[in-house]
């Protein structure tokens, strides 16, 4: 994912800089030690070079980095704030990161007109991976007056401690919790009262991030639970007082939209939410102290986010599945609405998709992989390059293969990508070809672009200004076709070539037979199979699968990726089911469904995985061999209808519709409007739902008897 670098000079006077800084000094409270180191190490004699800040997620990090940051300013000293989080952990990235971090001018004579400038980067955890890199090769050739400070989870391993270059040039903070005094501070700036900000204190044990979110929902006029219960974390506990049933659920969404998507606009929001607006949501996650604003939108911290999306399968069974595939439709919509879109914008748009897809097992294992983004796309640079890559060839497919590798790569060396690793190294290739573009005998000479030329002749209706691509190689060093973090970046290459080529009919790709599984996967991904009987080389055979993109363009394939990627899955564990099978519920449990439903009646989206999508009243009308989007709607319209008829034979019905039917209005609003006090407006509520779900169970084994 691409990076944002934040540079900034001393700030003069009332900007909008200052105002910030001021807003965020309010409520700054301890680590008034850091604060006088800072003053030292600020200063040009100062022989610390580099300062680590660590400590566990939570304990006031960032926090306290922007308030150093805020510290330099007003001290008139020269900075550039970078987030780690918003550039790839791969020496490229990071080093064009830190290129542009002084805006126009290079980084060499940004510090070159400063007596001491000071770096700071944020989320240090995220470049662990590049941990060496950095200690042997970055940082020692950034301009020596250049001091930096750096804050992750991380303390500093063994080989930071024992490089003799860095000695007296480090020092090192682990930063605890913040002090019952410093906490009593901060409750006090809250606006809350001593009797309420004990247990407040006592349960957040001096973290500021649990006790900024006890305040927040104590502000919100909940009263916070603040027991932890044996299987949750404390943000698990304080996360659920964001989403009790007493809350807008529409918040409830927004919240876990926010986990689930890498940065959430308000027009994705409104996108996920089926609104005319979304304002107010957005707005509401906007005013909570444990979400902030990115250059993209709203993301949470990550403990907030790690802790909503572990919670979430069991708060909202099928929620996250839901979110993530409006998620990409969201991002595939804005892909076409842009007439002109760049390699690098889809790439860019194209990693915010996989992000909302990480949790889905195969897209976790294939394309979001441990280790995928150290990895790099690069251009072969040299003999050894090439050596390197007929090396990997011959010991995976052979020398009659690496023959073939030969022969195209003399021909079109501009077609052959190179993955490289942390150290620069090639780990894998793709080498591509526009098969138009071949000489007629070279295509018949090889038997894989022959036999693919022989079928786009035979079978397809090309246009002549259409093109086909076919991915003759694409290998890796260590695993062949096997899965690995460079196979991740390979298909991911290979996607963004899809998503941003013009008058694209064919891509087309290679498979090694000795991957038995890979037909019935292909297909399941929406892959089709050239020839059933393999092509042999040497001593291996190989199937050719495409995507004809006529009969399903780009943007509709991928608009479907994430009902792909579960089919996928459900493909390699032998779990695909031909139709739904009826779940026969007990009654407490088809109440708890019944209830779930309700709350996600205004948001369909949020449907998905309700246990009542698999009911025998449900599936009484729905065709069987129909997808889950059609029995979402089957199950909207049964409730809606249950619901007109309650409200004519029941006298608490049109509390429902106000409820859950009403766009843009809380519970509370809705006992306003129809003129009730908030206890009789939930007693009448208990007593309508109470009475809706037991018409729906009378339903439900009618249809079970039939």
């Amino acid at each position: 994912m691409s990076g944002t670098v934040t540079r900034l000079e001393p700030a003069q006077g009332a900007t909008l800089g200052a105002q910030l800084a001021a807003g965020r000094e309010q409520f700054f409270v301890g680590r008034q030690a850091e604060l006088e180191q800072f003053v030292s190490f600020a200063d040009a004699q100062s022989p610390v070079a580099l300062w680590f800040i660590h400590g566990a997620g939570g304990m006031g990090k960032s926090t306290l980095l922007q308030r150093l940051h805020d510290s330099a300013l007003q001290q008139r000293v020269a900075c550039v704030y970078l987030d780690a989080r918003r550039v790839a952990p791969n020496p490229p990235a990071v080093e064009s990161a830190l290129a542009r971090a002084a805006g126009a001018r290079s980084l060499e004579s940004f510090c070159a007109a400063h007596t001491r400038p000071v770096l700071f980067v944020d989320s240090f955890e995220y470049w662990q991976v590049l941990d060496e890199w950095l200690r042997r090769d970055l940082l020692p050739v950034l301009p020596r007056n250049l001091a930096l400070i750096v804050a992750g989870r991380a303390a500093p391993g063994p080989a930071w401690l024992d490089d003799a270059r860095w000695g007296q040039r480090m020092q090192v903070t682990n930063l605890g919790a913040l002090a019952q005094a410093d906490c009593e501070q901060y409750l006090q700036r809250r606006d809350i009262v001593a009797t309420n900000a004990e247990c407040l204190i006592a349960f957040s044990r001096g973290n500021a991030l649990a006790l900024a979110m006890a305040a927040d929902a104590h502000d919100d006029g909940s009263q916070p639970e603040l027991s932890p219960k044996a299987d949750g974390s404390v943000y698990e506990t304080l996360l659920r007082n964001f989403t009790r049933e007493v809350r807008d659920p529409a918040e409830h969404f927004a919240l876990d939209a926010c986990a689930v998507a890498y940065q959430l606009d308000e027009q994705l929001l409104t996108q996920l939410l089926a609104r005319d607006d979304a304002g107010d949501s957005h707005r509401w996650l906007a005013g909570l102290s444990f979400i902030d604003q990115g250059p993209e939108g709203l993301y949470p911290h990550d403990v907030v986010r790690e802790a909503l999306l572990h919670t979430m399968p069991r708060r909202a069974p099928g929620r996250y599945e839901a979110i993530a595939r409006a998620t990409v439709n969201g991002i595939v919509e804005r892909m076409e609405r842009q007439r002109e879109l760049t390699p690098a914008a889809a790439a860019h748009l194209g990693a915010q998709g996989l992000y909302a897809l990480r949790q889905i097992p195969v897209v976790q294992h294939y394309l979001h992989g441990e280790g995928s983004a150290s990895l790099y796309v690069d251009r072969v640079r040299s003999e050894e390059d090439w050596r390197t890559l007929a090396a990997m060839t011959r010991r995976h497919e052979g020398d009659e293969s690496c023959a073939w590798f030969e022969f195209w790569r003399v021909r079109f060396p501009e077609n052959v990508t190179v993955i490289r690793g942390i150290r620069g190294d090639a780990r894998a290739y793709v080498l591509r070809l526009d098969m138009e573009q071949l000489d007629a005998a070279d295509r018949a000479a090889d038997p894989l672009t022959r036999r693919l030329w022989q079928f786009v002749t035979a079978d397809i209706q090309k246009a002549a200004r259409e093109t086909v691509v076919f991915n003759r190689f694409w290998i890796n060093y260590d695993y062949a076709e096997h899965d690995s973090p460079e196979k991740a970046q390979m298909l991911t290459h290979m996607t963004h070539h899809n998503m941003s080529t013009p008058g694209l009919r064919l891509t087309a790709q290679v498979f090694d037979t000795r991957a038995p599984t890979w037909p019935q996967q292909a297909r399941a991904i929406g892959l089709y199979l050239v020839d059933e009987h393999p092509i042999i080389i040497g001593e291996h055979g190989y199937h050719i699968f495409y995507n004809d993109w006529l009969r399903e363009p780009p943007m509709r394939y991928y608009r479907l990726f994430a009902d792909r990627c579960i089919a996928f899955e459900q493909a390699m564990s032998g779990m695909a089911q031909a139709e739904p099978a009826p779940v026969l519920l007990e009654y407490e449990a088809f109440q708890r469904a019944v209830f779930d439903a309700l709350r996600q009646l205004k948001w369909p989206a949020a449907l998905a995985g309700n246990p009542l999508l698999a009911s025998a009243a449900v599936l009484a009308s729905a065709d069987r061999a129909g997808d889950g989007s059609d029995r979402v709607q089957i199950l909207c319209d049964w409730l809606q209808t249950a619901i007109d008829a309650l409200e004519q034979t029941h006298s608490t019905g049109p509390v429902l519709r106000s409820a859950y039917l009403e766009h843009g209005r809380n519970q509370k609003a809705a006992a306003d409007a129809l003129s009730m006090t908030w206890s009789s407006y939930r007693r009448n509520l208990a007593a309508a739902r109470e009475a809706l779900a037991t018409e729906l169970w009378r339903r439900e084994l009618a249809c079970r008897r039939n």
